[in-house]
């Protein structure tokens, strides 16, 4: 079922993960792998009536699992596989963000956390990137006030993290990057 890979997933990811008792690279990729190619089936699988996993849900899941076997790819050194990695993580994350009608709220948090951790690794040569990655998380910030706005009792906690992480991509921005960005 939908639910039982999509959490299968989860624990694999979250077993590879770099907090957890360091295994060797070779099986963090195993299990960051095993993990994507679960999530694709969830989504493939036809939704059932009643109470199934919501798409937008399982896409963001899946946007989590790539980012960090991206991760795990640069690590191991094969950036090109890394770069292909966060290509579909970014595009996960687009697509849960579409499901829900803009409104999946853990979506809009987690893909501006991956760009903001995304736009820090970037090299020197690369700071239009970085200048547009850091855009994109503050989009998806405002975007993610708007949510909470129409909600009667927003939880807490998404304002708490909208403020840290727009805090952070206002920290990462400079003139110079800024320049680099509006002259690209």
């Amino acid at each position: 079922s939908k639910a039982i890979l999509h959490h299968w997933a989860r624990s694999l990811y979250r077993s590879a993960d770099q907090r957890t008792p360091r295994l060797e690279i070779d099986q963090r990729l195993e299990r960051f792998a095993s993990a994507v190619e679960k999530l694709k089936r969830a989504i493939d699988l036809p939704r059932r009536s009643g109470r199934d996993e919501y798409p937008s849900h399982l896409y963001n899941t899946l946007g989590t699992a790539y980012c960090r076997y991206s991760l795990a790819l640069q690590e191991a050194d094969r950036a090109a596989d890394g770069e292909a990695a966060w290509t579909s993580a970014c595009g996960a994350f687009e697509k849960a963000i579409e499901l829900s009608g803009g409104v999946n709220m853990e979506a809009l948090l987690a893909f501006s956390r991956r760009l903001l951790d995304h736009a820090k690794t970037t090299d020197a040569e690369e700071q239009v990137v970085k200048a547009s990655e850091v855009t994109q998380a503050l989009e998806l910030l405002d975007e993610a006030d708007d949510v909470a706005e129409n909600y009667s009792a927003p939880d807490p906690v998404w304002t708490e993290q909208a403020a840290r992480y727009r805090a952070e991509a206002f920290s990462l921005l400079s003139e110079e990057l800024g320049e680099a960005y509006i002259d690209e």
